[in-house]
């Protein structure tokens, strides 16, 4: 007897994990006839199990993130003040002054990393207010700093419901997305940035997407760089995994990871889908 798990795709086109339980047959002689097996849809296990681990280790990080948060906040404020009343001692465009532009900008991302912080921490709640997600998603890629050979396309439902949310928090979610996007097309292309409305009724379960009835907002952004790896597709929201060079400049491997954080709070889902080459 042996037990085998297998991918397959449904006449629909929908893709599933079955487990196989198959077993020899043998006739009065003891000679091979056949084989007889049990097929169990497994799909829906390993969703529940995957999104277990997902929460445990969202749970350690946030656990981890809240204590370093406060202790470094502290400590930005004193460096960040400090630094304010040097500035105004050193003389305007001296080299002293260069150097004190320098530790300000350097600052001013530490405070932004300490934001991710606070956000990935389990007292990092949003605060919400209700309002169209319209004007974020149109100021964003503004902000977001991109080649010349880039371009943005977007695309918003007129009529596009109001939702509760808050406003840093969800700006710092999409801006992360984007930058992924950005960083995935050096050579430039188009990043197209999609908002409509989902009324989510539960009549035909979809696995994939885990949420209560009731109305959404789903939003997608799409970028035609290379895609993302089959080996590391199940990683990508992942505490501090980056395929990039780590550094301040470089990849901390907190940016989806903060964006996982902050859709969950909200009561929302958010999913990758991607082809390797496709983008």
């Amino acid at each position: 007897d042996k037990s085998f798990h297998w991918p397959v795709i449904r006449k629909d086109g929908t893709k599933r994990t079955v487990d196989a339980s198959v077993s020899l047959r043998r006739d009065t002689e003891g000679e091979p006839v056949g084989f007889r097996g049990i097929v169990s849809d497994i799909s829906e296990k390993q969703r529940l199990e995957s999104q277990l681990q997902q929460s445990q280790k969202m749970e350690a990080v946030g656990t981890l993130a809240g204590g370093i948060a406060h202790d470094y906040n502290n400590l930005l404020a004193v460096i960040m003040g400090n630094l304010s009343m040097a500035q105004e001692e050193a003389e305007p465009h001296s080299a002293m002054a260069e150097l004190l532009y320098e530790i300000e900008q350097a600052s001013y991302k530490a405070r932004d990393l300490t934001h991710q912080f606070l956000t990935l921490s389990e007292g990092g709640h949003p605060r919400k207010e209700l309002g169209t997600m319209e004007r974020l998603l149109k100021e964003i890629p503004k902000q977001v700093q991109a080649n010349e050979n880039l371009e943005y396309i977007i695309s918003i439902q007129d009529d596009l419901w109001f939702v509760e949310y808050d406003s840093r928090q969800m700006q710092d979610a999409i801006t992360n997305v984007l930058i992924n996007a950005v960083e995935a097309m050096p050579q430039g292309g188009a990043i197209t940035v999609q908002a409509e409305n989902r009324i989510i009724d539960n009549k035909v379960k979809d696995p994939a997407l885990p949420l209560n009835e009731g109305r959404y907002v789903r939003i997608s952004i799409k970028d035609e760089g290379p895609g993302i790896s089959e080996e590391h597709m199940d990683k990508v929201f992942d505490p501090y995994f980056s395929t990039k060079e780590r550094g301040v400049q470089k990849g901390m491997g907190l940016g989806l990871t903060t964006a996982y954080a902050v859709v969950q709070k909200h009561g929302g889902h958010i999913m990758v889908n991607s082809t390797t080459g496709v983008g």
